[in-house]
């Protein structure tokens, strides 16, 4: 069997334990989900999240960049 490339990007992970569950994530760049959000004084900040497959709840999470 060859090695075969199923991605053309490296795939980073990073975890993050859900506040409701308590369970430990794991996720990649393709699971983190952002939208901008008023910061209560005029202006705009983005957000970035994801959502726990085990509860459903939203975790937030860093900002997500492929060179980290």
């Amino acid at each position: 069997m060859a090695v075969k490339v199923v991605s053309e990007a490296p795939l980073k992970t990073r975890q993050v334990t859900c506040c409701k569950c308590c369970y430990r994530l794991e996720y990649t760049g393709i699971d983190v989900k952002s939208d901008w959000r008023s910061d209560g004084e005029g202006g705009r900040d983005e957000h970035f999240w994801i959502d726990c497959p085990k509860c459903k709840e939203t975790v937030a999470v860093p900002r997500w960049s492929m060179r980290d």
